[in-house]
């Protein structure tokens, strides 16, 4: 339970003062990415592999988004569900056997 809160901390930001978070936007490898694609870049971001099958499926229930969905910045992931999302990513079987 401890690395979960960890993890959800930092993805939303905290502790401010001697770390370097980037905006939800700045994590987008284009203007206009598909949800699968971006899930597949932030694990190579990340976790330093290619996203499974399991856990683009993870990541689309948690923040409510279908593999094929476009994501852009106005989107209400980047705008308001993007911790959730890397939290997702960090909390993940695949980060932790990395």
């Amino acid at each position: 339970m401890a690395s979960m809160r960890f993890h959800s901390s930092l993805a939303h930001g905290y502790p401010e003062t001697a770390t370097h978070h980037r905006e939800p936007q700045r994590w987008l490898p284009a203007p206009a990415v598909r949800f699968d694609d971006l899930v597949d870049h932030l694990a190579r971001q990340l976790l330093h592999r290619r996203a499974s099958k399991g856990l683009v499926r993870a990541c689309g229930v948690a923040v409510d988004v279908r593999t094929r969905d476009w994501i852009t910045e106005d989107h209400d992931l980047v705008q308001w569900g993007f911790p959730r999302l890397l939290t997702t990513l960090l909390d993940s079987p695949d980060h932790l056997s990395r």
